[in-house]
């Protein structure tokens, strides 16, 4: 997949700053992330998009800086994904099916920052990519059927249809304090899920939003 090839493209940069970076006394902490933005839906077939859905997670991270511009974190976090998209003509005499997807999963990650600038007194902006693999133990989607005259629900487990772990890639570009940094974070899954029955493509999950997270204040 493009994504993940691009993710080790810029981890193999982050290393390659690290190793021009001038020596300083490494440094770990940790830190508690909060994240929210909007889970999007990806059709393999790029005519069928997907609506916007709430998205949001809580984790916590180990930080390790071997080098002034170079940072390394791995971490753990609950996210909760949701997700909508509208079918068209799924079945017969069915005008639409609005299809809305809801998964828990633990996440377990490893990436790295290369910072761009580095300030003593100011946010320093950085990039970053990872790689993730999430295990899903909650995959409900819940289906509104529009007939001509009335409308019709039902739910469905779709927690077999994830093949765990589920891996992924992620891409962030923020501004990191002394205490805090913000960040601009999108992930995709790298596997894609098929809805049983219904008569739709192959899905992957995809999200876009903004993390903050505090570093704790003694480092160690």
């Amino acid at each position: 997949m493009k994504a993940s090839i691009l993710a080790i493209w810029i981890l193999l940069c982050c290393a390659s700053f690290y190793g021009q970076s001038a020596p300083v006394e490494a440094v770990s902490r940790l830190d508690i992330e909060v994240n929210q933005g909007f889970g999007m839906g990806i059709d393999t077939r790029p005519e069928n998009r997907w609506r916007y859905g709430l998205g949001t997670s809580i984790g916590v991270n180990y930080n390790y800086k071997p080098a002034r511009r170079f940072e390394i974190r791995g971490g753990i976090s609950e996210q909760v994904y949701y997700s909508k998209r509208l079918v068209y003509h799924p079945y017969p005499y069915v005008m639409e099916m609005d299809f809305g997807l809801t998964t828990i999963a633990t996440r377990f990650i490893a990436g790295g920052d290369w910072t761009m600038h580095v300030s003593e007194t100011r946010l320093s902006p950085y990039l970053g990519a990872a790689l993730y693999a999430d295990i899903v133990h909650y995959a409900r989607a819940r289906n509104w059927l529009y007939y001509l005259t009335e409308g019709e629900r039902e739910k469905m487990n779709l927690k077999d249809s994830f093949s765990n772990p589920v891996p992924g890639v992620q891409f962030g570009l923020g501004l990191r304090g002394k205490t805090t940094r913000i960040e601009l974070r999108y992930w995709e899954d790298i596997r894609t899920f098929k809805v049983p029955v219904h008569p739709v493509n192959r899905q992957r999950r995809s999200y876009i939003g903004i993390s903050a997270a505090s570093y704790f204040d003694k480092s160690f």
